[in-house]
């Protein structure tokens, strides 16, 4: 968080393509019906009751929020919100700060203009990487070993290209 906000007041910006989970398919409300409230870090529910924080997960990253069971359980709505007797939970990531920043930018032409050049410039090269040197999942453990095999994959590329290029490879 400290980080990206360093970064930020340098004037650089994180335009990043974030996953949307609001096309899944569900019963319930889902966490766009809740309303954040970060001065007192809680989330109200649609009928205007609380959730309040009850754990962290440091291994996942998120921050979970359970509403009271007995206000839930008595809820007229709870049949759209729940399935459980316990109360009706939420999660907030650790970087929802970030997140919402960054998704802040979505509507910016700077943004638009980053993801065009993205879909041009570096997926295919993921996509190439995907499909024609293995790289659907990686063969080794370890993150040093995984830069390695991915900084390996780079250079080949860029090998490839260099040789195009220059005339050499395959006569046509």
């Amino acid at each position: 968080e400290a980080g990206s906000r360093a970064l930020e007041e340098a004037g650089s910006r994180a335009y990043l393509a974030l996953p949307n989970h609001e096309h899944r398919a569900s019963a319930y409300y889902p966490l766009a019906a809740f309303r954040y409230d970060a001065e007192r870090d809680l989330f109200w529910c649609p009928q205007g009751h609380p959730l309040r924080r009850e754990r962290a997960n440091p291994e996942r990253e998120f921050y979970g929020y359970r509403a009271e069971p007995a206000v839930c359980n008595a809820c007229p709505v709870r049949a759209a919100c729940t399935p459980g007797t316990y109360g009706r939970q939420v999660h907030r990531s650790f970087h929802a700060a970030s997140l919402d920043r960054v998704r802040g930018y979505q509507g910016t032409a700077a943004y638009k203009k980053a993801m065009r050049k993205r879909s041009v410039w570096v997926e295919p090269l993921f996509g190439e990487a995907k499909q024609w040197h293995g790289l659907r999942q990686f063969r080794l453990r370890g993150l040093a070993k995984v830069n390695t095999e991915s900084l390996l994959t780079a250079a080949g590329q860029n090998l490839k290209r260099w040789l195009v290029a220059t005339g050499w490879g395959r006569r046509h």
